[in-house]
């Protein structure tokens, strides 16, 4: 006897009864989470380089060029999670990365505005402009 259809409704889930192979969602889902994971990790560290960098190493990359990847790498994270959310009915790793990706984007706006006010003589605390 046969099994009846699966509807194919949204969902979250731990395990997967979808195909995973190229062009059903689960490559870009996963790209997404770990991008997303990425890009808050190094949000994190952008913001508290005293506790969650190595001090040696902190001279051999840029800032501009280290912001410009953070911020190419989130992007990347929420546009494939959309794509997988679009593609799948297991939602679960598109959620996760466009989750991950919101909270690095607010986080590092936070922190950036709460540095801003906290410097009195920054340029931007008291015209309130963001820098970028």
């Amino acid at each position: 006897m046969a099994d009846p259809p699966r509807s194919r409704h949204a969902h979250l889930s731990l395990e997967t009864t979808e195909p995973m192979p190229f062009g059903h969602g689960f490559i870009s889902g996963l790209l997404s989470a770990l991008l997303g994971i990425a890009g808050f990790g190094a949000v994190l560290c952008l913001h508290f380089p005293q506790y969650l960098t190595h001090p040696e190493l902190r001279r051999f990359y840029s800032l501009e060029y280290l912001r410009a990847i953070i911020h190419v790498t989130l992007v990347a994270s929420f546009l494939l999670g959309s794509v997988s959310a679009f593609l799948r009915a297991n939602k679960a790793l598109a959620l996760i990365g466009i989750g991950f990706t919101l909270a690095a984007a607010l986080l590092g706006l936070f922190l950036h505005q709460l540095a801003a006010h906290r410097d009195s003589d920054h340029p931007h605390a008291q015209t309130g402009a963001h820098p970028l």
